[in-house]
């Protein structure tokens, strides 16, 4: 059963109806992250079919994801803008350096090495004043019902408390700079938690 489901999760249309389930609070903590950023440039890791593209039309965008058919209707959707099918985890970008990289629901895919490895990365390609902003699920930590079932939908096996993921920051050589912890809903039902995070370089 969960093996179909992952399957159709892994479509375009089962991308967004699982994004459907968490996109308004990940919306609203995204806008309350997100510092002005008309004419700049923004890396989107782990795009998905383009699910905040629309957030960066006055952007220089470019969104990454490994799966080919989520790239291919983020270009259907949002022809205007860059994106490429590729593995975040070994990005060999021929680009300019990034005024904010976006990592939206990605680290809980990724054990604790890869995913320091992973922000290690990433903070190199950010301009000396840039930042990322990570978007995350965490561990319900024993929290039963809607929590536990969403987090068993996703194919994420890293799901990781608060304090676990300020850790991962702190050991890739970034500090927080903004925190917004949250509990998303569904149709009025307590469902998971989540974390949005602005972090940037540490100083040397």
């Amino acid at each position: 059963m969960l093996t179909a489901l992952h399957r159709f999760l892994e479509t375009p249309t089962g991308y967004n109806f699982n994004a459907w389930l968490t996109i308004r609070g990940a919306r609203a903590a995204l806008h309350a992250a997100l510092p002005d950023l008309s004419g700049q440039r923004i890396l989107d890791v782990g795009c998905g079919p383009g699910t905040f593209a629309e957030l960066f039309e006055h952007c220089d965008y470019l969104g990454v994801d490994i799966n080919p058919a989520y790239i291919a209707a983020a270009q259907r959707q949002h022809g205007n803008q860059r994106f490429v099918t590729g593995d975040a985890t070994r990005l060999a970008l021929r680009e300019p350096p990034f005024d904010l990289v976006l990592l939206n629901f990605f680290l809980h895919h990724l054990d604790e090495d890869s995913a320091v490895t992973l922000l290690r990365a990433l903070r190199g390609l950010l301009t000396p004043r840039g930042c990322m902003v990570i978007h995350e699920p965490l561990h319900p930590e024993g929290k039963r019902g809607l929590p536990q079932l969403l987090m068993r939908l996703d194919r994420g096996e890293h799901y990781r408390p608060l304090v676990q993921l300020r850790e991962l920051v702190s050991r890739a050589g970034l500090e927080l700079d903004l925190e917004l912890p949250y509990r998303q809903s569904l149709l009025g039902i307590p469902g998971s938690f989540m974390a949005t995070l602005r972090v940037r370089g540490a100083p040397s």
